[in-house]
């Protein structure tokens, strides 16, 4: 198995881990240590497409991989952002794979 990242998804890491460096320091982070939530933060998530990645084209998305999707959750991890990224992930995935008309 080859685990070299293909173009595209050097791009789709590449944006995260910028954008994560930029928009999650640490004095950041502990500002929204009490609501859990950083308004900015998701702004620029929803701006850069990043939040709806895993949708199909018709939904919005560019119907980004799982394996594309994971290593942005893999940045977001690594970053502690605070913003539910991974949870609204998913759940764009399963309402657009149960053909929702909520997204």
């Amino acid at each position: 198995m080859n685990g070299d990242l293909d173009p595209t998804q050097e791009e789709v890491v590449s944006l995260a881990k910028r954008l994560f460096a930029k928009e999650c320091t640490i004095e950041r982070v502990r500002l929204a240590e009490t609501s859990g939530f950083d308004g900015n933060l998701w702004q620029s998530l929803s701006d850069t497409g990043i939040v709806a990645m895993g949708l199909p084209e018709h939904n919005g998305g560019i119907d980004a991989s799982l394996s594309t999707l994971a290593l942005i959750a893999m940045e977001w991890g690594r970053s502690i952002a605070p913003v539910p990224l991974l949870e609204t992930m998913v759940a764009y995935r399963l309402l657009a794979q149960c053909g929702s008309d909520l997204l």
